[in-house]
Parts: structure tokens; sequence; C-alpha cells
């Protein structure tokens, strides 16, 4: 039975109970917003074990419901906490996204103006007629056959980049020599960087060191190494170049004495437009698709690859091609 009460009295029972035995009397005495205040038993047996039992009965009730209430409010706090670490984290990650774009963008224009300023002028300068030696007049027609190389293997990389991301890249595996490669990139990156202070040491264990190959991706590849070693050295722009079989495998090695990648980036320079902030504020131009761009073709050649590196010391990066694919 329920009978309200006024003065904040608004709850009676009369119960009977197989574990109380008889009757007797609950009640429950509320505020006047019906919250409890306290629980009150009358026992007509006048049996205090019997009482105390039920008084702890409540008690246990009580403390349940105070829990239970805890909880949920724990509950409550860390799912709010959790959806605002992901709305933060996702804010952050968005605009971090956003700034590589434009870092992109800006490193993708500046690399496709450089050449095509380069051109421009030298074309300018051969149709006045300033040039007049036929042995100036080659030079300069080899640095317009130089930059437009360049520049078609800038655009190329982001074409290849952007197929394999599709998986629309096809490549074509032949038997080549990698000692051969190697020496190739050499050349077409030294005469393309046109520095007196950039030295390249190559070395290879024999003269020929076959693998089954696509010749026009690895040489990117390798090209692309020398670019980043280059890019990232400072006053002392030494790079090593090693070619060396390894049981099955070839292994070619780029080493740089240059600025190093911090150890909680070394991990991520293999992500698409992923750049080490360092990098974007000492003012080091770069897409951010160059290595993520190496290891797309190193894995679709079934390869691996290996990074060590030290602040100041420079890095080691070294490609595993299989000789011959499964």
């Amino acid at each position: 039975m329920i009978a309200n009460l006024s003065k904040g009295w608004n709850k009676i029972l009369i119960k009977v109970s197989d574990t109380w035995g008889n009757w007797g009397f609950y009640f429950r005495v509320t505020d006047k917003e019906g919250n409890p205040v306290e629980d009150l038993i009358f026992d007509p047996l006048k049996d205090d074990v019997r009482v105390k039992y039920i008084y702890g009965r409540f008690a246990r009730e009580k403390r349940f419901r105070l829990t239970r209430i805890a909880i949920l409010y724990i509950v409550a706090i860390s799912v709010f906490l959790t959806g605002l670490y992901f709305m933060v984290s996702n804010i952050y990650h968005r605009i971090k996204i956003n700034r590589m774009k434009e870092d992109f963008i800006s490193s993708v224009s500046h690399e496709l103006k450089t050449p095509i300023a380069a051109v421009k002028m030298l074309v300018e300068t051969l149709k006045r007629g300033k040039v007049t030696q036929d042995k100036s007049k080659t030079r300069y027609y080899d640095m317009i056959i130089r930059e437009s190389d360049r520049l078609t293997r800038f655009i190329n990389k982001i074409l290849d980049f952007s197929k394999i991301e599709r998986g629309e890249k096809v490549f074509y595996f032949e038997k080549e020599n990698l000692v051969d490669l190697a020496k190739r990139a050499v050349e077409i990156y030294k005469d393309e960087a046109q520095d007196e202070k950039l030295a390249i040491q190559f070395n290879a264990e024999k003269d020929e060191i076959p693998a089954e190959i696509d010749k026009d991706a690895i040489l990117q590849v390798i090209f692309n190494l020398i670019d980043n070693a280059y890019k990232y050295s400072k006053d002392e722009k030494v790079i090593t170049i090693n070619v060396k079989a390894v049981r099955k495998d070839v292994h070619i090695e780029v080493i740089d004495r240059g600025l190093g990648i911090p150890k909680d980036s070394i991990e991520r320079i293999f992500d698409k437009f992923y750049r080490v902030e360092r990098d974007m504020v000492m003012g080091i131009k770069g897409s951010g698709l160059g290595l993520s761009f190496v290891k797309s073709v190193v894995n679709a050649h079934n390869g691996t690859m290996a990074v060590e590196s030290k602040i100041g010391k420079g890095s080691k990066f070294v490609i595993s091609l299989p000789m011959e694919r499964a």
C-alpha cells in the first residue's frame, strides 16, 4: 500500500515477506522532491537480529545504487572525454593533412617551374642569337635536354605513383644488371645537379649482379634516394652507393653524411605527403612523395627497405631486391 502524506512523507509500504516473516512496516522518508532521506523499519516481533538484517539489506541496496550512479557518471565522463579526444584529434589530423597538401602543391609548383624557367631562358638566349659558337650552342642544347629530362622524370614519378595507388601501374620485369643501372642513375644525377661540391662514391662487388626488375622503375628509385641524400646533406655532400649480392638478393645501399632523421619520424617517412617538421622549418624543398614512391616500387618487386639514421651523422637506406621473382 502506498499513501501520500504531507511534509515529505510520501511512501508507506506494508509488506508480508517470506524472508522477513510476519507483518512489518517499512517507511521510506523522502524530501518534497521525492528523493530518499531515510529508511525506517517497524517490527512488531521486536526481533533485533531480523531488524539488523533488514537494515543491512537496505544499506547494501543504497550502496549499490550509489555505486551504479557513480559508474554511470564515470562512463558518461569517459565517453565525453573520448569523444572530445577523437574530435580534437580529427581536427588536428585534418589541419595537418591540409598543411601537407599545401606544402605538396608548393613543392610541386617549384619543381615544375624551375626546369620550365630554365628551358625558356635557354631557348630565348638561343633565339636572340646571343650564342654564336657551335660549342656554346651544343652546351645550351644539352642543358635544355637535361632540364626537359628532369621535368619528364618528375611528372612520370607523380603519374606512376598515382597509378600504383590505384593499382593500375604495370611493371615489366626483365633480367637487368643492377650495377650498370646504379651507375647510370649516378651519372644522370651528377649531370643534373651540376654541383662541384657533390662527391658520389660508387662501390660494387663485381661488374655484373643480375636481377629481375622493372628497369625504369628501379632507376627512378635509385635516383630518388640519391636526390634525397643530396638534399639532406649539409656542406659535406658526400654520398656512397654500394651494390652487392647477399645470398639470393641484391642490396643497394645509399649512404649520406647529412642531417639524419629523428627516431620518431623514421617509421613515417614512407607515408604519403609526410615531411619532418624540421625540414619545413629549414626550407628544404620536397613533395613528400619521393620515399613513398620508392617503398611502393620496392614492395611491387617483393623487396624490402631498411633505414639507419643518426641526427647530425647521416642516414643509410638499404634496398633488398630478389634476384629472381617467385
